[in-house]
């Protein structure tokens, strides 16, 4: 071979060899290519996915925070309405209860303390009411009202109630008619006592009253003579009960021909029960009541009338 062919020879191995290796660096490099373009392929799937999820997670949040959000107003509403019902009709019911108890409470007991004044003229004029002594004295009270430990007024005699009913009814003028003696008899009495017939007569004949034309008139009578023996009283005290009234009496019996103040009356004087340390010409009933006797006369109330009435007297211990 000559030296001109081979050289050619070399030239066109040199060439071959070049022409490979630029087609491998360019398959190479089209491999490359290809691997990143899948790379990238793949990693754009990856955000597209991701973004999918993302915005499936994001379209979740803004669809069910409304649900969650309401299903939790609904829970709290509920959790208020259930202990705001509790207080409202457990605790303010309790409360309420309460202050209606302590105002009733407070109520009863203003109106069961409630006093009228002992000294006053409606309780003295109240108690004298039921007063009628003899001529001669006014020891006979206390046999027709202080002598048996209770005496209501159906036990007092009815002569005697029926001058108290015309004392109540005649006033000044010593006359009044039927329907004033009836009234009288209501004021005094109530529905406790009725009259059955018109003769109105006491002690014997001292005290009568003449009955003519639905007119009732004094008349004199005979009456006996004088006595040593008379009655003194204090009003202690008043309570008023609802429509209940009740009135606690000292009383004291004196003797002024003895020079004596006794605790009760009997014509037995074995019966007498003599206060002691004291004397008839220096008692003072205001400042010694406390050794006597009290006796509780008690009043109904007559709604009606605007009244009240005496129901019974009795002893107290």
């Amino acid at each position: 071979m000559t030296k001109s062919k081979k050289k050619i020879e070399e030239d066109m191995s040199q060439t071959f060899i070049a022409e490979v290796g630029q087609k491998s660096a360019i398959a190479d490099d089209k491999f490359d290519d290809i691997e990143i373009t899948k790379k990238e392929e793949k990693n754009s799937s990856e955000k597209i996915e991701d973004n999918r999820k993302i915005d499936y997670y994001e379209e979740g949040k803004k669809t069910s925070s409304p649900a969650v959000l309401i299903v939790i107003v609904a829970i709290i509403s509920l959790i208020v309405g259930v202990s705001g019902g509790y207080y409202l009709f457990k605790v303010m019911d309790k409360e309420e209860t309460t202050t209606e108890k302590t105002k009733t409470n407070a109520k009863t007991e203003k109106e069961t303390k409630e006093e009228l004044n002992p000294e006053g003229l409606y309780v003295e004029e109240l108690v004298s009411r039921y007063d009628q002594k003899d001529s001669s004295s006014d020891v006979n009270i206390y046999e027709l009202l202080y002598k048996e430990e209770k005496t209501t007024i159906k036990d007092i005699d009815e002569d005697y109630l029926k001058v108290l009913a015309a004392n109540k009814a005649s006033g000044v003028t010593g006359r009044f008619t039927d329907e004033e003696f009836k009234n009288a008899t209501k004021l005094l009495y109530g529905d406790e006592i009725e009259f059955d017939d018109d003769k109105i007569s006491y002690n014997k004949g001292c005290i009568s009253l003449k009955y003519s034309d639905n007119v009732y008139s004094y008349v004199e009578g005979e009456c006996g003579g004088a006595s040593t023996m008379s009655l003194k009283r204090k009003i202690v005290k008043t309570k008023l009960d609802d429509d209940i009234l009740t009135v606690n009496v000292a009383v004291a019996v004196i003797d002024s021909n003895e020079d004596k103040v006794y605790k009760n009356y009997s014509e037995d004087e074995k019966e007498l029960e003599e206060v002691d340390n004291v004397v008839a010409t220096t008692f003072d009933i205001d400042k010694d009541y406390t050794d006597l006797n009290q006796y509780k006369y008690t009043f109904n109330y007559d709604k009606d009338n605007n009244n009240y009435y005496l129901v019974s007297i009795e002893l107290v211990k």
